[in-house]
């Protein structure tokens, strides 16, 4: 089969692996499309993370597929059923040589029913932490929309776990698709004022449709001034960085309250550009997707999120490169959703 496989440091193709055999306890699914995580994906390309990646390996953790067939164990899935995050290798796994970068641009993958797992008696200690997010959703979701439910469900955890609720004053930093994502589930969770600190005016509007009720595009001004001239109190209940860089996110931490809280979501940048604070107000949050996946399901049918505002292009796994360089230079205005076969979105 055809995966997103970054051959060494800043070489990614699409390139020939075996297809994974499940077990038991697995379904096979033929994955139907991926969504780009535009900081990660591009970072485990470039070897840029806080943590060494090993190569050759199978990119991509934000795919969805439809189930082909299932183990003999397997009581919670079925053929037919559309799922999220099937992955040709699991983190810490191999295939046949290949490491996992999360796996799933892939033309098939695995999803593990840990629940039958559990019920047999075996540990979940002893289940691969990745195959907790395989999450089933409604045929009425397009599957190009669908795949939007991983980095929403996600974030509402967070904002949730942060305590982000009615006339909560937020502060979001970063307009790519992580900030927009911040700033739909702050909305929803009835946040005012949310600002968006960014650096590209088509990205800012987008989040000002999203919810954003001031935009800040910090290449022209100091977003620190401009905040205080926004907030009565010249600070924010919350902040929420998403770049990942270190002197941006200390330097917003003079706006926040003194009882406020913070989280750095974005992935650190190596280097690092700044001294992490000890600041007891930075919150630590242990992500937990599943909690939040029916809500923001329902929040998709009703009509209250609209997946569509998060992913701006799409290309084929034959273009996973040119993906890849779309994020580098910055010219993908939110998520490129990766087709692995055109025919497979019938």
């Amino acid at each position: 089969m055809q995966a997103a496989v970054v051959r060494r440091v800043g070489e990614v193709v699409a390139d020939e692996v075996p297809i994974p055999k499940p077990n038991k306890y697995q379904a096979l699914v033929k994955i139907i499309c991926g969504a780009t995580c535009n900081s990660t994906d591009y970072r485990i390309v470039h070897d840029n993370l806080p943590w060494r990646m090993a190569y050759p390996c199978i990119l991509g953790h934000e795919s969805i597929g439809r189930i082909v067939s299932i183990g003999s164990k397997v009581k919670n899935f079925e053929v037919g059923d559309l799922v999220l995050r099937p992955t040709a290798v699991y983190p810490g796994e191999k295939l046949d040589g290949y490491y996992s970068g999360w796996g799933g641009f892939a033309e098939y993958g695995l999803v593990t029913d840990v629940e039958a797992m559990i019920v047999d008696g075996i540990n979940r200690t002893f289940i691969n932490s990745y195959a907790f997010l395989h999450q089933k959703v409604p045929p009425e979701i397009d599957p190009t929309d669908a795949v939007m439910i991983i980095n929403l469900r996600e974030i509402m955890h967070w904002v949730d776990s942060l305590g982000i609720s009615a006339n909560s004053s937020v502060l979001v930093i970063g307009d790519g698709p992580v900030g927009l994502t911040y700033v739909q589930c702050a909305k929803i969770r009835g946040a005012n004022p949310i600002i968006l600190v960014g650096h590209r005016d088509e990205r800012l509007k987008l989040g000002q449709t999203i919810g954003a009720d001031y935009t800040i595009n910090s290449h022209y001004v100091d977003f620190t001034v401009e905040v205080k001239n926004i907030i009565e109190s010249k600070a924010v209940d919350f902040l929420i960085d998403c770049t990942g860089d270190q002197s941006t996110f200390n330097k917003a931490l003079n706006i926040l309250k003194s009882n406020g809280k913070a989280v750095a979501y974005g992935t650190p940048k190596v280097p690092p550009t700044g001294p992490p604070p000890n600041d007891p107000r930075i919150a630590k949050i242990t992500p937990n997707e599943p909690r939040t996946h029916d809500e923001i399901i329902r929040l998709i049918l009703d009509g209250k999120i609209n997946p569509k505002h998060f992913y701006s292009e799409r290309l084929p796994l034959s273009k996973i490169s040119e993906a890849i360089d779309r994020i580098g230079k910055k010219k993908a205005l939110a998520k490129i959703i990766i087709d692995i076969k055109e025919e497979w979105r019938m």
